[in-house]
C-alpha cells in the first residue's frame, strides 16, 4: 500500500510539472448560443488542467471577452448572413448566400493558419466554424445538426455540412444518444456518413438553478440575426405594453440598454446576471434556438418559443418542443394575439429532467 501510494503520489507530482497543453476553443457568431454554450466546456478544460485561448468574431466575441476576462482571445473571420423578411423566401435567400459561406470558412482557415503560427495550439474545439481546423492537431467539432434543415434543400445542405465535418477527428453532439432526445433527427442519423467519431455529451448550458424569489412576470430574451431580430423585439415590446404585471428584456447588444415605462431594458448580460434574472422570473419568451432550449430546461422554467420565421431548424426544434409537451409554441405574427389569449395554458407545460454533461478531453491528453 505504501508503495502504490508512492506511484499515486509521483504521478501526481509529474501532471502537475508537465508543460500545459492549449486549446483553442472558437465558437460561431451567430446570436450567443454558440458561445454561452462552449462556457461550461472552457470551465471543464481550465479544471483539467489545460491552457484555454479563445476566437470568435462579433457579439460573440465581445461575449467571450467579457465572460473570460482572464483569457487571451482572437479574432477571426465575419459571417454576415440576412434572413430574408418573408418565410416564404428564405431557401431561396440561404441558397444564394452560400458562396459567402465558403468565403468565409477560407478566411478562417487562413486566420487560424496564421495564429498557430503565433501562439501554440495543442487542440481545437470549434462550435460551428467549419473553417476552424489544423491537420496536424486534435481538433472536435460541436454541433447538433448533422443533418441541417433548409426546406426543401435539406439533402443538399446536410450533404455539405456532412463534407465539411471530415476534416475533424470527433463530433461533439450536445444531447443524448437515446430518445426523447432535444435535437431529434437534426442530431441523429439515421444510417453512417463516413463521419468522424460522434460523441454526445449530454446538455450544455452556463447556468445554474437558483431558489430565487420571483420579480418579474415575463421575461424576454432576444437573440439572432437581422432583419428578424429587431423585428422580434418590436413584437416583444408591444406585446409587454398590453402585459400586465413586471416585465424584462434581455436585448443581448452592448450597446444598449435602457427601459420604458411599461417594462425594464437591458443589454449583454454575463452568465451571472443572466442566471439570476431567469432565476426571478415566471415566464420566459424567446426564440426556439437550440441552446436556448438547453438553458431552460437547466433552470427548468416555463416558456412559450417564438421560432425565427424561415429558421428551418428552429421551426423543427418548436414543433418538436410542442409535440414533446415542453414548451408552448407561437408564429412571431401572432405573438400579441396568442399571448394574451393562451397565458394559462402556456405555463402548464412538463418540463423532464436535465440531462447532466458527460465530457471526454481523451482527445487532447
Amino acid at each position: 500500500m505504501a508503495k502504490l501510494g508512492i506511484f499515486q503520489a509521483s504521478n501526481e507530482v509529474a501532471r502537475v510539472f508537465m508543460p500545459q497543453k492549449t486549446i483553442l476553443v472558437a465558437p460561431l457568431n451567430w446570436g450567443l448560443g454558440h458561445a454561452t454554450r462552449c462556457v461550461p466546456i472552457i470551465h471543464a478544460l481550465l479544471a483539467d488542467g489545460f491552457k484555454v485561448v479563445l476566437a470568435s468574431d462579433g457579439m460573440a466575441y465581445q461575449f467571450l471577452e467579457k465572460e473570460f476576462p482572464q483569457l487571451p482571445i482572437y479574432k477571426l473571420a465575419s459571417l454576415h448572413v440576412f434572413y430574408a423578411e418573408k418565410k416564404k423566401w428564405q431557401t431561396l435567400n440561404m441558397l444564394k448566400q452560400i458562396p459567402k459561406l465558403y468565403k468565409f470558412i477560407s478566411e478562417d482557415q487562413l486566420a487560424i493558419e496564421k495564429l498557430a503560427k503565433q501562439i501554440k495550439i495543442d487542440g481545437i474545439i470549434s462550435d460551428n466554424r467549419p473553417g476552424v481546423f489544423l491537420a496536424e492537431t486534435p481538433c472536435a467539432y460541436i454541433n447538433h445538426q448533422l443533418n441541417v434543415k433548409s426546406g426543401v434543400a435539406t439533402p443538399f445542405s446536410s450533404k455539405l455540412h456532412q463534407n465539411l465535418m471530415k476534416n475533424f477527428d470527433e463530433i461533439w453532439v450536445p444531447d443524448v444518444e437515446d430518445e426523447p432526445s432535444l435535437s431529434g433527427e437534426l442530431g441523429h442519423l439515421s444510417k453512417a456518413k463516413n463521419l468522424p467519431t460522434i460523441k454526445y455529451l449530454g446538455w450544455l448550458s452556463r447556468l445554474q438553478p437558483e431558489n430565487n424569489s420571483i420579480i418579474y412576470d415575463f421575461c424576454a430574451v432576444i437573440s439572432g440575426p437581422e432583419p428578424q431580430r429587431t423585428l422580434f423585439e418590436n413584437a416583444l415590446e408591444e406585446l409587454f405594453q398590453k402585459l400586465p404585471g413586471c416585465k424584462v428584456m434581455v436585448t443581448g447588444n452592448p450597446d444598449k440598454n435602457d427601459n420604458s415605462e411599461d417594462f425594464e431594458k437591458c443589454g449583454m448580460l454575463n452568465s451571472s446576471e443572466l442566471n439570476r434574472l431567469i432565476a426571478q422570473s415566471n415566464l420566459l419568451i424567446c426564440r426556439s434556438g437550440y441552446t436556448s432550449l438547453m438553458d431552460l430546461l437547466k433552470m427548468q422554467k416555463q416558456a412559450l418559443l417564438v421560432p425565427t420565421p424561415g429558421q428551418f431548424e428552429q421551426e423543427y426544434l418548436a414543433k418538436r418542443m410542442q409535440e414533446l409537451g415542453w414548451f408552448s409554441v407561437c408564429n412571431q405574427e401572432d405573438l400579441l394575439e396568442y399571448t394574451l389569449k393562451n397565458m394559462e395554458a402556456i405555463q402548464t407545460n412538463r418540463l423532464p429532467n436535465f440531462q447532466d454533461l458527460k465530457l471526454d478531453f481523451s482527445l487532447f491528453k
